[in-house]
């Protein structure tokens, strides 16, 4: 009993530093509690969740567990479709800052992007659905210079003043209508521009700066590998407007559907003569 009494305390404890550290982004809070054996429940209590915290416990489900799970995982965890869909919503954006903690602790910033040779691996398909599992890495060579315009600049015209005062008076963010905009005026003197992964990353946070109520990892999640070392694909609003935006251009023979065939420079063209 004294046992019980004593946990029940700490929890109360914790549950009331949690209150007071609120106002700091969520991933501080993790950071800080990272190691409490009630991380999971404080979480689950977070995103409004508390009916599965028994499941959680039940299932050993603790953060390393979490985040591996995987959408097949979460539908036999949670039958329910309405919690699955706050459940999957809440856990893409705490996996989000959990993997940008990860790389802020590689030390890998916008302004000095990652110099490893990765290959680019490509796994789109025709299936719509499947922007998500494009992943494009840098391969540290260098793009054309071209002046990138920050968000302000990019929202500053009709559409724009529309999205930006529509959020002043309501707090409503036109998301399809601001990833339409944004995606617009990137590729808007070059249809056929490879966007690059620390543009993404700027953009998806200039948004959260904007318009605060949002989370950059709604908008932008760079493709990495698990734990068991499989590839998880760029997605986010941005990625998958750019994407699909891609997709259209190529039907609309705006840009090549596939790319040019190099000649090997000793192979003779078969169409050109050599006799005399």
């Amino acid at each position: 009993n004294r046992r019980q009494r004593s946990f029940k305390l700490l929890r109360c404890i914790v549950r009331l530093c949690y209150v007071v550290l609120y106002p700091y982004p969520v991933h501080d809070i993790t950071v800080i509690l990272i190691n409490l054996p009630i991380l999971m429940e404080m979480l689950l209590t977070h995103w409004g969740l508390e009916s599965l915290i028994g499941v959680f416990q039940e299932n050993c489900i603790d953060e390393s567990v979490l985040l591996k799970l995987k959408e097949r995982d979460i539908e036999k965890l949670v039958p329910q479709i309405g919690l699955r869909l706050k459940l999957t919503e809440n856990l893409e954006i705490w996996k989000t800052i959990k993997l940008a903690e990860i790389e802020l602790d590689t030390g890998v910033s916008e302004a000095e992007p990652r110099s490893e040779d990765l290959s680019t691996i490509s796994l789109e398909s025709g299936n719509p659905d499947a922007a998500s599992s494009i992943i494009f890495f840098d391969n540290g060579e260098s793009t054309t210079q071209e002046q990138k315009r920050d968000l302000n600049s990019i929202l500053n015209c009709n559409e724009g003043r529309e999205l930006l005062q529509t959020y002043a008076l309501q707090k409503i963010v036109k998301r399809r209508a601001l990833v339409k905009l944004i995606i617009d005026d990137e590729l808007r003197n070059n249809p056929d521009k490879r966007i690059e992964r620390d543009r993404f990353v700027y953009l998806a946070q200039e948004i959260q700066r904007t318009f605060p109520t949002e989370n950059a990892g709604i908008y932008y999640v760079q493709g990495y590998r698990d734990m068991e070392g499989k590839a998880v694909g760029n997605h986010g609003k941005l990625w998958d407007k750019y994407i699909n935006t891609r997709r259209k251009y190529r039907s609309l023979d705006i840009i090549p559907s596939t790319p040019a065939k190099k000649t090997k420079p000793n192979q003779p063209n078969p169409r050109i003569s050599f006799k005399v």
